[in-house]
């Protein structure tokens, strides 16, 4: 995996791709906080009536956290981001702080008598959407089968240790390990400075979602601008409203709070089965649709139009289709043929094919 980054005052765009294809483009504002984020805030009002607090986190305008604080204006502590603004002009925040090192996970939960609980957990990260036909080694495990199979190979249960502003644990070597001792002495040393630190103040940035991918995949940087040139022509379809697939064609409309998708089955025609033409064709539709999310950032509320299928069929459709794409909710699908799924929301800039050709033209003119 490589990848190539262009920066300007405003963002900067990190393009990943693996040999002739494109992985993933990531845009990102240069002066956004990264979800994830520990800030030390202070609370501006309250508003009971909507159950929001403000806080002021040194932004144009005031975070939110919509939850029941405990908190009263004029206080001040630590908060996490938990969405950059999006549609609307304000970060959201909570209290339930998290910090991450590799797959280890440590949270800070806020208690009433002004103490901390601290739980580790272990986590897989995987990023994007797999692709229907990998390498087939796990392809006929359910969900549930492969989740039980990662929940085993994750390492030990999580622990938790409860940590009291006067307090310094000292775990023993089977509750922690090195990366989560470090992450415990990181919030440590955090906390310690509380009544040091301005507010409001970063006190710990995280890493973005661009960072976390390059990480995760061991991506290595690349100079060669022709190359993703080249990459940025040959993949536009996949940008366009029509994208062909290799059963068929796609179109893809979407909207500001869902995506529409109508499958075609165009002339193929492999099977004398009709159900099983239409059965490969929503298959493959799928295959390319994930790439899709992926690529353009699609989340939130997706409709997928497949073709008609009996009911039996569109069970067995229904159970592949999540054995195969973990990180894609499906929900169901309706009467009318229609595949409702969801993707979670991660507030990126979505990236149309008019993104893709501003990116090519700026690439040539370097």
């Amino acid at each position: 995996m490589k990848y190539y980054r262009l920066k300007n005052e405003i963002e900067t765009v990190t393009i990943l791709y693996e040999l002739d294809r494109l992985y993933q483009i990531v845009v990102e504002k240069n002066d956004e906080i990264p979800v994830g984020s520990i800030v030390h805030g202070r609370v501006k009002k309250i508003d009971k009536k909507a159950r929001l607090t403000f806080v002021d986190i040194g932004e144009s305008e005031d975070a939110f956290c919509a939850e029941k604080t405990g908190l009263k204006a004029g206080d001040d502590t630590f908060f996490n981001i938990r969405k950059t603004p999006d549609e609307e002009k304000f970060y959201t925040v909570d209290m339930d702080l998290k910090l991450e090192k590799n797959s280890s996970l440590l949270r800070i939960i806020p208690k009433k008598s002004g103490e901390f609980e601290t739980k580790f957990e272990k986590f897989s990260s995987i990023v994007g959407s797999r692709d229907g036909g990998s390498d087939g080694t796990d392809s006929g495990k359910s969900r549930a089968e492969k989740n039980a199979s990662t929940k085993s190979s994750s390492g030990k249960n999580a622990s938790t240790e409860s940590l009291t502003p006067t307090e310094t644990p000292t775990p023993t070597p089977t509750q922690t390990d090195a990366v989560e001792q470090s992450l415990l002495e990181k919030w440590q040393q955090i906390f310690s400075m509380k009544n040091t630190l301005p507010i409001p103040k970063i006190v710990c940035k995280a890493p973005t979602k661009s960072e976390k991918i390059i990480e995760e995949q061991n991506a290595e940087l690349s100079s060669d601008k022709d190359e993703v040139v080249v990459l940025l022509k040959n993949g536009k379809q996949n940008f366009e409203r029509r994208v062909d697939l290799e059963k068929g064609y796609l179109y893809v409309d979407t909207l500001p709070y869902m995506t529409i998708v109508d499958v075609n089955s165009g002339d193929y025609s492999e099977f004398f089965d009709s159900v099983l033409n239409r059965m490969e064709v929503n298959k493959d539709a799928m295959k390319k649709l994930a790439e899709i999310i992926k690529l353009r950032n699609l989340e939130g509320v997706i409709i997928m139009d497949i073709l008609k299928l009996p009911g039996k069929m569109n069970r067995e459709l229904l159970e592949y289709l999540k054995s195969e794409y973990e990180d894609i909710n499906f929900h169901g699908i309706t009467r009318l043929g229609m595949l409702e799924m969801t993707i979670k929301k991660t507030g990126g800039e979505k990236i149309t094919a008019e993104k893709i050709s501003s990116l090519i033209g700026t690439l040539e003119n370097i």
